[in-house]
């Protein structure tokens, strides 16, 4: 990603952190994954 500040390339790296949570927890809770989850999110 160039031309990107830094401040730009961390909310981008927060922001599909994010993202990427939520639909892990979508899954878990439909089963479609196994065992145990922890997610920073509540």
């Amino acid at each position: 990603m160039i031309g990107k500040s830094i401040v730009e390339r961390a909310y981008y790296l927060m922001k599909l952190g994010r993202v990427f949570e939520e639909r892990a927890k979508e899954e878990y809770m439909k089963g479609n994954i196994s065992g145990f989850l922890h997610l920073v999110i509540s």
